[in-house]
């Protein structure tokens, strides 16, 4: 017996034990290789999967301009002219505001008006439907949709012949159909319109399906925001960018382009309105002034005519000056006045006051604090534009804000009406003095005190005259020098390349979500792989010795197990086994050897499940040691599914079990091979008992009286995994031999085997890895086997040895080659 403690504790871990974590590249490259035709078809397959997308994808067109913002008023600078209202000059505001009014629906609405949305053309495609602009075979004109279950419906259009066509839609649940020809006015109490063909049309458009669809305002505006992008570019320099996609690169060119332009006119005309109003304010001043200058004009010519002079008196002249001087007070108390009720009118009409630019030539007392409050007023103004782009009236903010002016506006007409009041005072004041003064008169000739007055008062009114035309000169230089630096750094652009889908990032994604895959699969493969493969993974996954390894059989496929060694003595299967038979003494205790003619040996094969051909094993290695000129015997214990007798192509008609219930004797059971030392006994009828047939002492007998007439007894015992008949008889042999198969046994029947040794104590238990498909120097064989392929599962019936259809398949091709 060997010492036990040379035994290795199969429950001490070590590094083997953790064979997962262990990277066998061998077996790496075996999957590898088995699997590089999928390696190959999954990148093929993804990317013919994103080759699909991209041809039946429509591309996005982005056409861009690039804006530089702000506007200087070179004249207004120049002149040093300022308005009353703080703000009333334009500096561009901030860009989150400009941006904001470019997006809005002001922009949108005059977008629509020229660019002519409001109808689109298409042709219907199998996928894609493709979209005509600018140069559809046909137009709609004279449209007019009286119900709005038309708007953003596609109306279908079939081309019959260059006279006719067939208009078609779908009305509720029923489709409505009928033809008319080019150029007819068609009118329904839904809609009405003409349909008339352009210099676009083509005989080849017959029979193709079209359709157009009448664009509601809501649809377009929502249209152009979705694909409207504004962005800052530069926030120092005051750089916007504007994108707009779109499926036609044109229609995306034009859009950029007309925003731009739009944009550009709506600025413009935003900075001349408030010149605009001035200059108004000052016209009628003018117009004002003009009459009265008239008037007294007319006086002093009639008074020249009549006397011949303008002589006065230098106490006249002193009168006539008090007097002048109380006049032009009285004048800018007038002017005063008027520009008060111009501010308190377009207070009341709830105008702009940023654009509020009243001519003054001298500061009104009193107005000191309705700066500030104009300035408040002006404030909130212009957070109610901008709410107005956010929010509906009848929002809580808008409301807020709608008391905040109202509350705004009544403090400054009070204040207004306050002022007024005194300037009405002062004029009083001072007619009440010029009437003294004029009483003082009354010594001198009423003609000429009456000459002076007019002359005087002409004087006055041309003089003012000429100052507010000096000052609408200045308002028109002013005008003149609003300089635009709304710059178009880069003018739209007309997209060649499509922004989406990208054809090589697609390609690239699909072809590395492929070769993913393909690795994915390889590392799935190997991480489920759970067959034992090589001599490198049967190390990893017992403790056991290995006593040798058998090459796979090419040559002919076997359907049963057959005695194959003494066919070609030289085979690299001979030599395998030859290699075990020389193996074998090193497995005997001490002192014993296998050829001992005074003590025949008993060796037992078995295996984990069926199928790993312990039978093959058991017939070739028992023909090999008898091609040594030692007598051998097999032994077939398998009672419940024999298969020795297959490998000699004889019946099983008597064998163990005859024996061993005392129906034959042993003599009469043994049967003769080609080999002439090498002697056989088949299992026998299968008995409803074989483990208590193994448990008898009949069993024990019929192994002593065999070892009296040959050397060598082999025995073909059962799977140890599936019943336990082969664990009694492994515990009469000398030498247990285990079978385990390349590519079919689980690595888990490695534990399986430590376990079997550990708790039966077989200390010299070997294994024999057979099936090997790569061997140095060697060639290998194929056989099938008439076991189940797992635990438990056919083992006591039979199952037709039938091929699948694809491996029948490729059997009819390899014989054809």
């Amino acid at each position: 017996m060997t010492d036990q403690s040379n035994i290795p504790n199969i429950n001490t871990p070590s590094e083997d034990d953790d064979f997962l974590n262990a990277l066998d590249l061998e077996k790496v490259w075996e999957i590898f290789r088995k699997s590089i035709i999928w390696m190959l078809l999954l990148p093929l397959f993804t990317i013919s999967i994103g080759h699909l997308w991209l041809r039946y994808t429509k591309p996005v067109y982005k056409s861009s301009s690039t804006l530089k913002l702000a506007i200087k008023d070179e004249g207004v600078g120049m002149l040093g002219i300022k308005g009353l209202i703080p703000g009333g000059s334009y500096s561009g505001g901030n860009l989150v505001g400009e941006i904001e009014f470019i997006r809005s629906q002001i922009i949108f609405n005059d977008v629509i008006n020229a660019m002519d949305l409001w109808i689109s053309y298409y042709q219907q495609g199998n996928i894609l439907d493709a979209e005509y602009y600018k140069n559809p075979p046909f137009k709609v004109i004279d449209h007019q949709v009286k119900s709005d279950a038309f708007l953003d419906k596609n109306i279908n259009i079939e081309i019959i012949d260059d006279q006719r066509f067939q208009l078609s839609y779908v009305l509720g649940t029923q489709t409505v159909k009928k033809t008319y020809r080019f150029d007819q006015p068609i009118v329904t109490s839904y809609y009405s319109f003409k349909v008339i063909k352009t210099s676009f049309y083509k005989p080849a458009f017959r029979q193709i399906p079209f359709y157009f669809k009448i664009n509601s305002r809501q649809a377009l505006i929502s249209y152009l925001n979705n694909n409207l992008q504004v962005g800052i570019l530069n926030k120092s320099a005051r750089i916007i960018g504007i994108n707009f996609r779109d499926h036609h690169p044109q229609k995306a060119r034009d859009i950029v382009h007309v925003i731009d332009t739009i944009y550009l006119h709506k600025t413009l005309e935003n900075k001349k309105r408030a010149n605009t109003q001035q200059k108004a304010y000052l016209n009628r001043r003018l117009g004002e002034i003009e009459d009265s200058m008239r008037t007294y004009e007319a006086k002093i010519q009639s008074f020249m005519l009549k006397f011949k002079t303008n002589d006065v008196n230098k106490k006249l002249e002193e009168s006539v000056k008090e007097i002048e001087k109380l006049i032009k007070e009285k004048i800018v108390f007038n002017e005063q006045l008027a520009a008060i009720k111009e501010l308190d009118d377009l207070v009341n009409k709830q105008g702009d006051l940023s654009e509020f630019l009243p001519t003054l030539t001298t500061p009104i007392q009193g107005l000191g604090q309705l700066q500030p409050l104009i300035s408040k007023l002006n404030q909130l103004q212009e957070n109610k534009k901008i709410l107005a782009l956010k929010a509906t009236g009848s929002s809580i903010v808008v409301k807020d804000i709608n008391q905040k002016l109202e509350l705004q506006r009544t403090q400054v007409q009070k204040l207004l009406a306050r002022v007024r009041k005194n300037i009405y005072k002062k004029i009083v004041a001072i007619q009440s003095t010029i009437n003294e003064l004029e009483a003082d008169f009354g010594g001198l000739p009423a003609q000429e005190a009456e000459y002076k007055r007019v002359e005087r008062l002409y004087k006055i009114y041309e003089g003012y005259y000429l100052q507010m035309l000096n000052r609408k000169a200045e308002i028109g230089i002013s005008e003149a020098g609003i300089v635009p630096e709304f710059v178009i750094l880069s003018n739209a652009n007309l997209p060649k390349i499509p922004i989406s889908p990208k054809h090589l990032l697609i390609y690239g994604i699909t072809g590395g979500f492929g070769l993913f895959l393909s690795l994915a699969l390889v590392v799935i493969r190997y991480l489920l792989h759970n067959k034992v493969t090589n001599l490198r993974e049967l190390e990893r996954v017992t403790k056991a010795p290995i006593l040798g390894t058998i090459p796979r059989y090419k040559h002919r496929k076997l359907k049963y197990t057959k005695l194959l060694v003494h066919l070609n003595p030289k085979s690299s299967l001979n030599e395998a086994l030859r290699s075990i038979r020389t193996n074998l003494a090193f497995i005997l205790p001490e002192g014993q050897n296998l050829y001992d003619i005074k003590d025949a040996k008993i060796i037992s094969i078995t295996s984990t499940i069926s199928g790993e051909g312990k039978t093959f094993v058991a017939t070739n290695l028992g023909g090999i040691i008898a091609m040594s000129d030692k007598k051998v015997i097999l032994i077939d214990c398998d009672m419940r599914k024999p298969k020795l007798h297959i490998a000699f192509d004889v019946e099983n008609e008597k064998g163990v079990s005859n024996i061993l219930i005392k129906q034959n004797v042993i003599e009469d059971c043994i049967q003769k091979t080609p080999i002439d030392t090498l002697d056989f006994i088949s299992a026998g009828p299968t008995p409803p008992n074989p483990s208590e047939l193994i448990l008898r002492n009949d069993f024990d007998d019929l192994l002593a009286k065999l070892k009296e007439i040959y050397d060598i007894i082999i025995i073909d015992t059962p799977p140890v995994g599936l019943v336990t008949d082969g664990v009694l008889i492994m515990k009469r042999v000398d030498v247990p031999l285990y079978v385990v198969k390349a590519h079919y046994s689980r690595k888990i029947f490695g534990k399986g085997i430590d376990k079997l040794v550990q708790s039966n104590n077989f200390h010299n238990l070997s294994i024999v890895l057979n099936s090997v498909k790569h061997l140095t120097g060697y060639g290998g064989y194929k056989y099938g086997y008439g076991y189940g392929r797992y635990y438990g599962g056919g083992y006591y019936e039979d199952k037709s040895n039938k091929q699948s259809f694809l491996l029948r398949l490729l059997s009819i091709f390899k014989r054809k080659k």
